[in-house]
């Protein structure tokens, strides 16, 4: 019985282990903060992850990578079958196409770990090992959630519990949680638990809050009953006693 709830998790995704969610339409939201010292850090190992629930086709789920520099990191969903990283740093550029499973009414972890002493970047989806990519990394200034440096590929659905760290959380096959904790190898940690309409979404590891664009909020989840957040466009039922 174990193993059968332990199968069907895995094919379901997960359901919303947390309250508070950062809500993007895919048109022209996102969030953005610049720092001289980077997304990432420059020169050590790292690792980067959210959760993350889909209501549309694609767009970026981050991206830390000045285009025309070429440096950073970034996360890209292609397509419900398709995830795409790309890291640049001072020797070249490396990208990975990821086949995965994003399912419709879900949320799932994504992670990417790097190892500075190989050069390799590792990608994690729902805790399995996709893949890696070899690669130097150089830290760029500018970071943005749901959209790109070029303001391009906006994402659609929602993301929560964006934490950086300073370490490789995850070297195999793992089981996410959540929510995320601080401790001393906390970076960045944003949980998007403020009020719907907040003008800054708090670090809760530094003083790196960012702002929200083209109408992107914070969304909470229901606690009277479990549907959860829900896509624009779809059809829900609903009663009343």
């Amino acid at each position: 019985t174990v193993l059968i709830g332990v199968a069907l998790l895995w094919i379901q995704g997960f359901a919303q282990p947390f309250t508070g969610f950062l809500a993007l339409d895919g048109d022209d939201d996102f969030a953005s903060y610049s720092n001289p010292a980077g997304m990432a850090p420059a020169g050590s190992d790292f690792t980067i992850e959210m959760w993350f629930r889909s209501c549309g086709s694609g767009g970026y789920l981050f991206d830390n990578r000045e285009n025309s520099a070429g440096f950073g990191i970034e996360a890209e969903v292609l397509s419900p079958t398709m995830i795409q990283v790309r890291t640049e740093g001072l020797s070249g550029s490396a990208v990975g196409d990821y086949e995965v499973t994003i399912l419709p009414h879900a949320w799932h972890h994504f992670a990417i770990t790097f190892d500075v002493a190989d050069e390799e970047v590792q990608v994690f989806f729902d805790g399995k090992p996709m893949g890696a990519l070899n690669s130097d990394f150089a830290s760029f200034p500018d970071y943005f959630i749901g959209g790109s440096d070029n303001l391009t590929d906006f994402f659609d659905g929602y993301i929560e519990e964006f934490r950086v760290s300073t370490v490789q959380r995850y070297t195999t096959h793992f089981n996410p949680s959540g929510p995320f904790t601080f401790d001393m190898d906390t970076r960045l940690l944003y949980h998007f638990d403020e009020a719907p309409g907040a003008t800054l979404f708090g670090d809760a590891a530094s003083a790196w809050d960012m702002a929200p664009y083209g109408g992107a909020s914070t969304g909470v989840e229901p606690s009277s009953f479990g549907g959860g957040a829900i896509c624009f466009g779809e059809a829900v039922s609903i009663s009343a006693a």
